[in-house]
């Protein structure tokens, strides 16, 4: 599993390499490296429900470091595609304010996890077997209701949102640069 998981990493960095991606993204890249991540991703869950985990920190490491850093670059690319599809043809000053708004939600997100976030950001571990083991699912801790319709053999219910937590880090450098450069003209 282990050599198929850096197989993985090995072939998005190499792309992102490739293409030269560093904090501009044009939407054709990120269109690009969603057709490169979503067959590897795919083939990491078929993987992952037929793979027997050795021990309860094996399957912690996955589902708390490993998945979360491929689901969050294919979320990176995701956003990116929806921010500049959407993105308003006009002046600077209505560009500006786009970007701001789309900051604005990287914080909404934030202040709403504020707490696992924390948790997170802490090297905290004395929760990551309720939050990062298979069905173990403790509906007291796991207030958000996306974990409802997750698959349960490849999900845990918050590795998704240390995937979104470190998407968004990534968007927020992506928007900041946009902003500076917009500031500069």
């Amino acid at each position: 599993m282990q050599d198929y998981i850096n197989e993985i990493l090995h072939r998005i960095n190499e792309e992102m390499e490739l293409l030269g991606i560093d904090e501009n993204v044009c939407v054709e890249d990120a269109l690009h490296m969603i057709d490169v991540i979503r067959p590897l991703f795919d083939n990491l869950r078929s993987m992952t429900v037929k793979y027997e985990f050795q021990n309860e920190e094996e399957e912690i490491h996955f589902f708390k470091d490993i998945k979360p850093d491929i689901l969050s670059r294919y979320l990176y690319f995701y956003k990116i595609t929806r921010i500049e599809m959407k993105r308003p043809i006009g002046s600077d000053d209505v560009q500006r304010e786009y970007l701001h708004c789309q900051l604005d939600n990287l914080k909404y997100f934030f202040d709403q996890n504020l707490d696992f976030y924390q948790y997170y950001r802490s090297k905290a571990t004395h929760l990551d077997s309720y939050y990062f083991v298979r069905y173990k699912a403790n509906f007291r801790l796991c207030v958000d209701s996306a974990f409802l319709d997750k698959d349960p053999a490849f999900s845990t219910g918050y590795d998704y949102k240390v995937a979104k937590i470190l998407s968004n880090e990534m968007l927020r450098i992506y928007l900041n640069t946009l902003l500076s450069t917009k500031n500069r003209k």
